[in-house]
């Protein structure tokens, strides 16, 4: 997100760089501060309601960011200009010339036009040249640097980041992420938290699986939350189930508290067996 203050804050007359570098002068006066942050929050729904709130109260402009440690951490960013419900999605215009990105088929490899899903690729001077201790290279013979991101691109310099290729569940074919099934359930009032899994049914495809924690004092209805997705919805996104769970799984760790969607999965997989009526999947032994 990007955010600005107002006024004429002044600065130090130097600052110091990096690596006990010698200090440089910085500029004396400002009369606006910019500053440049990532979350992932809960649902979609929460984050769209955060960005309105910023707008209304704070009138601070909030802009969607991409960067990874192998391709620098700002590689990407919106305008200001930008209409915006695209400022708002993950993303953006490179931030410099040199920077490269296309979008390919997972599979084939072939380059795909804009608006079409596929893994962005990277090249450029910042992009890394491999992984200390050695590994896979992470890049293609003519430089173009894997990301493992799903991403459409929107014009030759600009892009929109879907989500990582292993979140994506391909239902019927088609690839999809699993927060656009999170937005629809979390759009109805009494859901406080939605989280979308994929598991096998018994046909071996796989199956989109919902997981609802109410509001306080609230109840959900499994069905009603089944056909408001079928109301939004195509029918290849619709969750096979729906579950509603007290809490979610969730671990915590040097960037946060995260749901634990391995978690999710097996109770996914449980939940489709229970509505096939087979028996659940057992441990592998």
């Amino acid at each position: 997100m990007i955010w600005r203050a107002t006024g004429s804050p002044t600065w130090p007359a130097a600052t110091t760089s990096g690596c006990g570098s010698p200090p440089r002068t910085a500029p004396a006066p400002a009369t606006s501060a910019r500053g440049v942050g990532g979350a992932s929050p809960t649902s979609r729904a929460a984050a769209a309601n955060s960005r309105r709130g910023r707008r209304t109260n704070f009138g601070t402009v909030v802009t969607g960011v991409y960067g990874s440690s192998e391709v620098f951490a700002l590689t990407a960013m919106w305008r200001r200009d930008e209409p915006a419900e695209r400022r708002w999605a993950p993303g953006g215009r490179l931030v410099h010339d040199d920077i490269e990105v296309w979008v390919v088929d997972a599979r084939s490899g072939a380059p795909l036009g804009p608006g079409r899903e596929g893994e962005l690729q990277f090249r450029g001077p910042n992009v890394v040249d491999g992984y200390l201790g050695g590994g896979p290279d992470p890049c293609t013979e003519d430089g173009w640097f894997h990301s493992g991101d799903l991403g459409v691109l929107v014009d030759q310099r600009a892009f929109r980041y879907v989500c990582r290729m292993g979140d994506a569940l391909r239902l019927r074919g088609f690839l999809v992420d699993p927060p656009e099934i999170e937005l629809r359930l979390a759009a109805l009032p009494d859901v406080r938290i939605a989280k979308v899994v994929g598991a096998s049914g018994g046909d071996g495809a796989t199956r989109a699986v919902g997981f609802v924690v109410a509001e306080p004092d609230r109840r959900l209805d499994p069905a009603r939350l089944l056909s408001w997705c079928a109301e939004g919805l195509a029918a290849f996104k619709v969750p096979a189930v729906v579950r509603v769970i007290n809490d979610m799984p969730t671990t915590s760790g040097t960037n946060g508290t995260k749901i634990r969607a391995v978690v999710l999965r097996e109770w996914a997989a449980a939940a489709l067996a229970d509505a096939a009526g087979a028996p659940r999947p057992g441990p592998a032994g």
